[in-house]
């Protein structure tokens, strides 16, 4: 076919698309995108909707920098080789995961493993009120306190138990 391999530009449209095997794999437009001014590239794609969208996976030996949100859906993050098959999470992540910040959980928290470590001296589990209705403290001591934020029970280093006495003094 002659037409096989092509480089088009089309003045209506305003837009350039290269052909291989007869099929758009590159288009670049300067009237579309998420707003008229922009220019947008399609690979992959003949009507992209963004700066640049993709048709197919991507593949890069270098950073990923994003300034700005990133929206990811149904993926998994991890070392190459890393498979899908058991994965039943909008995100899952292999390895460990960092935060300089708050991590906010919209719904269950599931820990696979034997510990749920806390770095602080103090640490507080809240309910959705924002009370303090468990407190551990690195000295060993866990208090539960009722929804008005009373401690009602502890559970000392020493191993007394005081209901409504943090001095218990009996086992």
């Amino acid at each position: 076919d002659d037409n096989a391999g092509q480089i088009h530009y089309n003045h209506v449209d305003n837009e350039m698309d290269i052909r291989t095997g007869g099929v758009k794999r590159l288009n670049i437009s300067s009237s579309g995108g998420t707003q008229g001014e922009h220019t947008v590239v399609g690979i992959g794609n003949a009507q992209p909707t963004k700066t640049l969208t993709v048709g197919g996976d991507i593949s890069a030996s270098g950073e990923l920098y994003v300034d700005g949100d990133l929206f990811v859906s149904k993926s998994v993050i991890g070392p190459s080789g890393t498979t899908t098959s058991s994965i039943s999470a909008a995100l899952t992540v292999v390895g460990d995961i960092s935060s300089s910040g708050d991590v906010y959980v919209g719904d269950d928290l599931f820990v696979k493993g034997d510990k749920l470590q806390f770095l602080s001296a103090t640490n507080y589990l809240t309910d959705a009120s924002g009370h303090n209705r468990i407190t551990i403290t690195d000295g060993g001591t866990m208090t539960f306190s009722d929804e008005a934020g009373n401690a009602t029970m502890y559970l000392r280093a020493d191993q007394n138990i005081g209901i409504r006495n943090a001095y218990a003094t009996k086992e």
